[in-house]
């Protein structure tokens, strides 16, 4: 199948249950995977960072694969690119918003 899949983390629901957001995360990722359509996880607000990176990490550690957008200009983002890397996840670095102290 020539497709993707972009995830948004907020249609998934990470902003009312983080752990549904995590489980719904890992199906999609398993069909995908099942049809060998690429994912990719993408980034949203300030306020989703934490809740959508634990979710792209513990799906990392089931073995799921998959393209994770990370933000430039976050002061956390070096820290996130070194795990990510240590997970096997593939990045995708944006712009993303202004500096922040998150």
């Amino acid at each position: 199948m020539n497709a993707s899949v972009a995830v948004k983390p907020s249609a998934i629901g990470v902003t009312l249950q983080p752990e549904a957001y995590n489980e719904y995360l890992q199906q999609i990722l398993s069909h995908a995977m099942a049809k060998r359509v690429p994912v990719g996880v993408d980034m949203e607000g300030m306020s989703l960072v934490h809740d959508t990176l634990g979710g792209a990490f513990q799906a990392a550690e089931q073995g799921y694969t998959f393209t994770l957008t990370l933000q430039a200009y976050l002061k956390r983002t070096p820290a996130d690119l070194n795990r990510a890397a240590d997970e096997g996840i593939s990045v995708r670095l944006v712009k993303g918003g202004p500096i922040s102290v998150t």
